[in-house]
């Protein structure tokens, strides 16, 4: 199917599109303009009365690559210039998401674009615009400042995805010595850079390669049982928890570690307030609807 595009408002009982799903033809309104550059199979909830109301349970679906996701947003804006910009913006494809615009409407949306978008999980776009006149179960993102609203976007779609999670490296050290059984390991560690903490993650690194990850049962420095190094320490004594017994090799590298989620940069940094292309973007800053 080639999927829809039309004007809005239809006249009831009025087919448009291509729309022809298990045999049955249903009446569709018309955006009025419906964008479908990511084109995929639909499957829409009936919609009817004089414009048509969401009746039928099924919502558009579309079969994405294992693992990927996809987020869609129906755009509102002053201009149709402006229309251009936010689709440019969106116009975002990488292995973990596919954003698709679905459609894109000048100055206001009707009641039937809302309950359309609130069907499909699409989140509204409004620049530069009036709020909604209807409430709405669809997220709404609203701005008259380009910069914020990509960045609110940014961070939309990011939250759709699985966490984007970091390791940042706080400590670092060679494994010199290693004594004891399989059930109570103790290490020597020299060449210690930045700082172990008894409570931070740790992991062992043999070749460039991870085969070991977890927590200390303790730390020493010149036999005595310490919470952390500090900067003066060039070498330490670690030991295993029982049930977490790395098998050491003499020369493997031991770090600590902890883990945040960092956001992803999904759109283009033209958008954000660093590098702003002011002769495209500049009028963008002030609203006729103060």
């Amino acid at each position: 199917s080639s999927g829809i595009n039309a004007e809005w408002p239809l006249r009831p009982g009025q087919f448009s599109g291509d729309l022809a799903m298990g045999g049955t033809i249903y009446s569709v309104p018309k955006a009025k303009t419906i964008s479908t550059k990511k084109k995929h199979p639909v499957l829409i909830k009936n919609l009817q009365n004089k414009i048509g109301e969401i009746v039928r349970e099924e919502k558009i679906y579309e079969r994405l690559p294992h693992g990927k996701k996809k987020v869609s947003f129906m755009l509102c804006a002053d201009s149709q210039s402006t229309l251009e910009i936010l689709e440019q913006m969106l116009d975002i494809e990488t292995d973990e998401v596919i954003v698709s615009v679905f459609s894109s409407s000048v100055k206001f949306l009707t009641a039937d674009q809302i309950k359309l978008a609130e069907a499909i999980d699409a989140q509204i776009v409004l620049f530069n615009v009036q709020p909604l006149e209807f409430g709405t179960t669809a997220t709404v993102h609203h701005s008259n400042i380009i910069y914020d609203l990509a960045s609110e976007i940014n961070a939309a779609i990011d939250n759709a995805l699985p966490p984007n999670i970091e390791r940042t490296i706080t400590g670092k050290g060679i494994i010199a010595e290693i004594h004891g059984t399989k059930k109570k390991r103790v290490a020597g560690v020299n060449k210690l850079s930045g700082k172990f903490s008894l409570g931070m993650n740790f992991a062992v690194t043999r070749s460039g390669f991870e085969v070991w990850s977890g927590a200390l049962a303790s730390l020493r420095y010149v036999k005595s049982p310490i919470l952390e190094t500090t900067s003066n320490m060039s070498e330490c004594g670690v030991s295993f928890a029982k049930h977490s017994v790395p098998d050491l090799v003499a020369g493997d590298v031991i770090e600590s570690y902890f883990n945040e989620r960092a956001e992803r940069v999904l759109l283009s940094s033209k958008f954000y307030g660093g590098n702003q292309d002011q002769e495209n973007l500049g009028n963008f800053r002030t609203s006729d609807y103060q």
